[in-house]
């Protein structure tokens, strides 16, 4: 829940930034690492209130190497879940790499394309006359005729 109001949080900051493109990049530039120190430390967590969870104890480094690890999907080598708890944090941190990897990406980026094209298409409205009335539509052709006069 909380993830799901920070990525509508920041898809409304993308639609409404004058640099959208640059917003979009700071949001995944901020946010991969803040959801990797998360998991990191619930590893750590864990491994204090649980030991032998993992196949050897995790310090900070450790944690964060293995969350590295996971988010990656390189494998795990050195480091493996062993717990039932540490094998269900670990799926839910798979799934949720996914989850980042795939839908917000999509999300992030489609933002981009709406305020980017919002903002093409406000460039391209020319501010009216002083004086002058474009609400209404002329029949005029270009050369001065109506249509009904043989434009």
């Amino acid at each position: 829940a909380v993830v799901g109001a920070v990525i509508a949080w920041e898809v409304r900051n993308i639609l409404t930034s004058d640099v959208p493109r640059l917003r979009a990049v700071q949001t995944v530039a901020v946010g991969v690492p803040m959801l990797l120190l998360v998991f990191a430390c619930v590893y750590v967590q864990i491994e204090t209130s649980q030991p032998n969870s993992f196949s050897e104890t995790l310090s900070r480094t450790d944690a964060l190497y293995f969350t590295v690890t996971v988010f990656s999907t390189v494998g795990f080598g050195d480091i493996a879940p062993k717990s039932e708890l540490a094998r269900i944090v670990t799926m839910s941190q798979m799934l949720t790499g996914l989850i980042v990897l795939g839908l917000v990406a999509k999300i992030v980026f489609g933002a981009v394309q709406t305020a980017v094209a919002r903002r093409e298409g406000a460039a391209a409205v020319r501010p009216t006359a002083p004086g002058r009335d474009d609400t209404q539509q002329s029949d005029a052709s270009p050369h001065g005729r109506s249509p009904a006069q043989g434009g």
